[in-house]
C-alpha cells in the first residue's frame, strides 16, 4: 500500500495463463510503436460511456479490482481505518458489497523499450483506475507535482515509485494522483512473451477505469 496516495499494488495479480489470456485478446487491437514521437501507441476496447462492453475485458477488470479490495482489507480490516481515505474507502464498500464494480472506460498502451509516459493527471475529477501490466517490468512513479496550475484537486507530495511486473496490477486515483512510466525495463519479461508481442513493443498496460466522479461535488457532501 502506498497509504498517503491511497495506492494498492496487487504483485501477481494474474496468472501466468490469465496474462496470456489477456493478451491474446488485447493484441489483435495493439499496433506497432515504432515511429511513435510517444514512444507507445495506443488502443480502446471499451469507450467512455459507451453502453456496448465487452464482456471478457469486463471479467478481467471485476476480478482485478476485487482483489484490490480483498488486499486492502488483508490490510487495513478496519472501515474506520479507510474513512479519510477516498480511494480505499471504496474499495473496503465494494468488498463489503455497498458498492458495485462500475467499469466504464477500458483502453491501454503499448510502449516501446525506450519509453517513457510523462506526469500527468487523467483528468480533473476521481477516476479510479486499476493499471494491468504484460511485457517488460517499468518503474511507475506517482505524487510528482505537475505543471499544471495549482488545483485543489491535485495530491501531489513525496514522490513514490514502485516497479511493476508482468501480470502486477496497480489501483489509484488516475484522476487526482499524478503518475508516470519513468522507465520501461528491457529482458524483464517471461519467455512467452517474447514470442507473442507486437513487434517493436516491450511493455502493455491495460486500464480499467470506473466512471468519473465529480471531485468537487464529493468535497462538500
Amino acid at each position: 500500500l502506498i497509504k498517503e496516495y491511497g495506492v494498492v499494488h496487487v504483485r501477481n495479480a494474474l496468472s501466468e495463463a490469465e496474462q496470456q489470456d489477456l493478451w491474446r485478446l488485447t493484441k489483435p487491437r495493439v499496433s506497432d510503436p515504432a515511429g511513435r514521437a510517444t514512444g507507445f501507441s495506443n488502443f480502446s476496447i471499451s469507450e467512455k460511456g459507451a453502453r456496448r462492453r465487452v464482456p471478457e475485458f469486463d471479467s478481467y477488470g471485476e476480478k482485478l479490482f476485487a482483489l484490490a479490495a480483498e488486499e486492502l482489507t488483508k490490510q487495513m480490516p478496519g472501515d474506520d481505518e479507510c474513512s479519510t481515505e477516498p480511494s480505499y474507502q471504496h474499495l473496503h464498500e465494494i468488498a463489503s458489497g455497498k458498492t458495485e464494480i462500475a467499469l466504464d472506460e477500458i483502453r491501454g498502451n503499448y510502449y516501446r523499450a525506450d519509453a517513457q509516459l510523462l506526469n500527468h493527471c487523467d483528468c480533473d475529477q476521481i477516476l479510479f483506475t486499476m493499471s494491468l501490466s504484460l511485457g517488460d517490468d517499468c518503474e511507475f512513479t506517482m505524487g510528482k507535482k505537475t505543471g499544471r496550475s495549482s488545483r485543489m484537486s491535485e495530491r501531489h507530495g513525496k514522490e513514490r515509485t514502485i516497479v511493476l511486473k508482468c501480470g502486477d496490477a496497480v489501483f489509484f486515483d488516475g484522476g487526482l494522483v499524478p503518475h508516470c512510466v519513468k522507465r520501461v525495463i528491457p529482458g524483464t519479461a517471461p519467455r512467452w512473451w517474447e514470442d507473442v508481442k507486437v513487434q517493436n513493443g516491450s511493455r502493455c498496460v491495460v486500464l480499467f477505469r470506473e466512471k468519473e466522479q465529480n471531485f468537487y461535488q464529493n468535497r462538500l457532501l
